[in-house]
Formats: structure tokens, sequence, C-alpha cells
């Protein structure tokens, strides 16, 4: 899980298409790992994905899935900073009036891609990639948290999560979230169940665990 603090957001945002701009290009930088991408620099107002059409982005991650299976953890941490970058817009939508409409093509890919990872799960997955897939989408959810902290203006986590259920990127995660694990609950019950034990933090005072509403969610 990411540690760092929350950055500050800056008051400009490069949200605006390059000059000769090259869709190909820019895409395979991303995806190859040639031009870096820090959630940092999301919240600092640095954009990498809104620029994109949603096919675009969509037939990338299917593309990127389908040749390089193996390397389905470097596509899940790519697709954790578009969610960055779309929860990040939507807060900016009320925060500073700034318009929907330039983030709705990642939105959208967004949703679709969560279709499509739900349906390599049914038709293309094993036992370990179910388990990888519910262990990075409790994480980012952490993450997203976290790096929000400070628009949430509650202290508590248990509040904190509560606030994060309903944003409008949260809920589309947990809804994801959910149908995974009902699939898991289906498939591999034993499984289920421990994956989400493994996120236990009993130890901790009450009033600082992050894990109860997880467990309220699922259970």
């Amino acid at each position: 899980m990411i540690n760092s603090r929350f950055p500050a957001s800056h008051d400009s945002l490069n949200m605006g298409a390059k000059k000769n701009f090259n869709v190909i290009e820019a895409l395979d930088k991303l995806f190859d790992g040639s031009e870096g991408i820090e959630c940092p620099a999301i919240y600092r107002g640095q954009s990498y994905w809104i620029q994109f059409e949603t096919a675009q982005i969509v037939d990338k991650v299917k593309e990127y899935f389908r040749l390089m299976p193996t390397a389905r953890p470097a596509a899940f941490y790519l697709i954790g900073t578009m969610i960055h970058e779309d929860f990040n817009c939507s807060f900016l939508e009320k925060e500073r009036n700034f318009s929907a409409l330039k983030y709705f093509k990642l939105h959208d890919a967004i949703e679709q891609i969560y279709s499509h990872i739900f349906e390599l799960l049914q038709t293309a997955s094993n036992r370990s990639d179910t388990i990888d897939i519910l262990k990075w989408g409790i994480n980012l959810c952490f993450d997203l948290i976290h790096f929000n902290q400070r628009r949430m203006n509650v202290a508590k986590p248990s509040l904190q999560a509560e606030t994060f259920k309903h944003t409008e990127s949260g809920a589309r995660l947990l809804q994801f979230l959910e149908k995974v694990f009902i699939f898991m609950l289906q498939t591999y019950p034993d499984e289920s169940f421990y994956t989400l034990v493994i996120f236990s933090d009993t130890n901790r005072p009450v009033e600082e665990r992050q894990f109860e509403w997880l467990m309220i969610f699922f259970l």
C-alpha cells in the first residue's frame, strides 16, 4: 500500500492534448513503462489518460491482457492509475467547477474495463488470478482513501471509508469488487473469506481500523 502523504494539488492542470499528439505512440509509452506514471503526480495536476478516446484505452487494455497475460500485474497498476485520475477529476468537478465532459471518456473506459476483467474472471482465469484481482481492488480502495483524506474532511478511517463509498468512482469500484467477491464465493468459497481476513487490522484500536467497513460491505 502507498504510504506517501496526500500531495497538494496545483491550480493549473495539464489536461489538454499535446501538439502533434500521436495516440498510438502515447499509449505505447504508458503501457511499456517508458513514460512512468506516479499516483502523486495525478493529484498535483498531471493527467495521463483523459486525452484518449474510450475505445483507444479499452482496446489497449484488452490487447495487453491477450498478448501478455503474465504481465497482468503491470496492467492492473495502469488501470489503478486510470481510476485515481477519474477519482481526482470527479473531485475537481465539485471543487473547481471542472467540467465532467473533460473526463467522461475515461469514466466510460473504466466501466468497460471492469466488465472486461469480470468476463475474464468467468472465462479465462484461475483461482490465483481471482484472488489477485480481489486483493488489487481492496488495496486500490485503501490507496484512493489515503490520497483523498484531506478532501473527505473526516478523521476516522470508518468515516473516510463511508465517504469513499458515496463517491461515484468509489461506489463503482466497490460494486465491481462485490461482483468479484460473489463470484469467488460461488467458485472458491474458502479463498474468498481468507482473502478478506488477510486485510484484518484487529491489532489497531477500534477507532483506527479500516478493515471493519470492508467486512461489513462484503458480508
